[in-house]
């Protein structure tokens, strides 16, 4: 029975360990996006919760280090400054239709960038 307990404790801790490491990653969409929604999806689902973010720094504020924050890319998207405080890493959703301009970019700590931004 001490075994049995044993591993289960082991079992529950690999569990939650796992939980930990894995990073988050966050949408933004600047035409379909919305502040008030969580920022885990690419698309509205709908339901006033799920869905991008609308802004690039809304979504630094809710993501933690580490996490990916892709930023979708469509008619010429325009962002405006952007202040990054964390260590986090920035992508396009779809680079293949070009690069979002951002209008100023300032970096409070070390961050990395995938799929280089125009600034």
């Amino acid at each position: 029975m001490k075994r049995l307990t044993l591993w289960m404790g082991i079992f529950i801790l690999c569990l939650t360990l796992a939980g930990v490491s894995h990073a988050a990653k966050y949408y933004v969409d600047i035409q379909e996006g919305n502040d008030g929604y969580n920022g885990l999806y690419a698309t509205d689902l709908g339901d006033g919760i799920n869905g991008p973010k609308h802004t690039i720094n809304n979504a630094i504020t809710a993501a933690s280090p580490g996490d990916d924050i892709s930023i979708a890319y469509a008619n010429g998207n325009r962002y405006p400054d952007v202040v990054v405080n964390k260590n986090l890493n920035f992508m396009v959703t779809n680079p293949a239709l070009g690069m979002p301009l951002i209008k100023t970019w300032r970096s409070t700590s070390a961050h990395s960038i995938t799929n280089p931004l125009k600034i």
